[in-house]
């Protein structure tokens, strides 16, 4: 049976996603109000959120001895794959266009 921790590890990456979306576009309006730089800022944030992804994945490994159809397992990987596909198509488009632009 798989618990209600295994299933909150499941829909983690969207939830990391959502909350990197919308630091990013925060910093970007504060970044445009005060004429901050907000490159290194974007850079650091969008490391530590790939990295966030990474890790969350990890433990997804177990739930394939737990569940044997793997439902869970694939379910979270998916998620994940897509929340970091998210997060860089986010980091892309937030250093091509400028703050105020």
């Amino acid at each position: 049976m798989v618990s209600l921790r295994d299933a909150t590890l499941v829909v983690a990456a969207p939830g990391l996603w959502f909350g990197y979306f919308l630091l990013v576009y925060g910093v970007h309006a504060l970044a445009c109000r005060f004429l901050w730089p907000s490159g290194p800022v974007l850079a650091a944030v969008t490391a530590l959120t790939a990295a966030a992804l990474a890790a969350e994945a990890w433990p997804l490994r177990r739930l394939a001895r737990i569940e044997p159809a793997g439902f869970y397992r694939a379910a979270g990987l998916g998620l994940g794959a897509l929340s970091l596909l998210a997060t860089l198509w986010v980091a892309a488009t937030s250093w091509m266009v400028p703050p105020c632009g």
